[in-house]
Parts: structure tokens; C-alpha cells; sequence
């Protein structure tokens, strides 16, 4: 946490989107296997076509979550080296001589 502590939020985001990404992979792994085996089964069960359509659609609709997933993940990593490099900028300037107090005397 002490190396984030200055964008904790947004990591927690990043992390989001891998979890997101991680459970769409694994229910497609699990979607694909499910109807795969129903149309190689002998003879095949009566819901096997259907199931077939139903992992076509599932797939359709989990690849473009996973690939905008993808997306945001790599605009924000690219967003937060713009940011890091301002803020290591920021903390490596030289400390001035005097630094005013709060106005509120905190």
C-alpha cells in the first residue's frame, strides 16, 4: 500500500479490470467446454444445437468485454506513466527555502 499510496484507487481499478478479464476467460473455457461435449456426445442430446448457439452468443459478448477491458487497461497504464512521470518530477525538484504554512495553521 505505501507504494501506491498515491494512486491506490486506480490500481484498485487496474486490478478490477484483470479480475474481470480472468473470470471471462475461465467462464469461456467453461461455456465452450460444456457445448463442445454436448455435440460430440453419441447420440447427441436433444439441447446440444441449442447449446452450441447459446456458447456462439456468450462468446460474441465475453470477447468484446475482454478485449475493451484490454483497452482501458493499457489507456490508463499509459495515462498513469504521463502522470508518474509529472509526480517523480514533481517530488525530485529541489526543496525551496521556505515553504509558507497552511492557511488554516495546520
Amino acid at each position: 500500500m505505501l507504494k501506491h499510496k498515491r494512486d491506490i484507487v486506480q490500481q484498485q481499478v487496474q486490478l478490477k479490470r484483470v479480475a474481470d478479464v480472468t473470470i471471462d476467460l475461465f467462464a469461456l473455457a467453461a461455456v465452450t467446454s460444456r457445448a463442445s461435449a454436448s455435440l460430440l456426445t453419441e447420440p447427441q442430446p436433444p439441447g446440444a444445437y441449442h447449446e452450441a448457439l447459446l456458447c456462439r452468443a456468450f462468446t460474441a459478448m465475453a470477447g468484446r468485454r475482454i478485449e475493451q477491458n484490454l483497452r482501458d487497461m493499457r489507456a490508463a497504464a499509459e495515462e498513469d506513466a504521463d502522470l508518474a512521470q509529472v509526480a517523480d518530477e514533481m517530488f525530485a525538484a529541489p526543496s525551496p527555502g521556505y515553504i509558507p504554512p497552511h492557511p488554516s495553521g495546520v
